[in-house]
């Protein structure tokens, strides 16, 4: 919640799947908020690309870690999340950003490389 009282969700979804695919298993991060005493005016917005989760590590599951949250800085909402890539050696990205949760129907963000050494981890940061 912010200092507003807007309550905010992170969450992961699978609503590019489509019937029939058993091949991949797209997923997606989203924010989703809600204005103080106004449950019926909940925003939405897609906050990660579109991933193939099967590509995530194994961990008796594909798991995409633990080291996720969504903070408030003032009115701003501050997620942190994963994504799984193709990338053997390193399956995961780490992507953060900053949003106002009165304009989070705000077209779907893109990811943008952040200018920081890729190894030895990755991060990424939403715009």
């Amino acid at each position: 919640m912010d200092q507003h009282g807007t309550v905010a969700i992170s969450y992961y979804d699978l609503r590019y799947l489509t019937p029939g695919d058993t091949t991949t298993l797209p997923g997606a991060a989203w924010l989703l908020s809600f204005p103080r005493g106004r449950q019926d005016a909940a925003v939405e917005r897609q906050i990660s690309p579109v991933f193939d989760w099967l590509q995530a590590p194994n961990a008796g599951g594909h798991f995409l870690g633990d080291y996720e949250g969504l903070i408030t800085d003032g009115s701003r909402l501050r997620p942190i999340l994963v994504t799984a890539n193709t990338d053997p050696n390193n399956s995961t990205d780490v992507y953060t950003g900053s949003f106002n949760p009165g304009t989070l129907r705000a077209p779907t963000v893109a990811a943008a490389p952040a200018t920081v050494p890729a190894a030895p981890w990755h991060h990424r940061v939403l715009r």
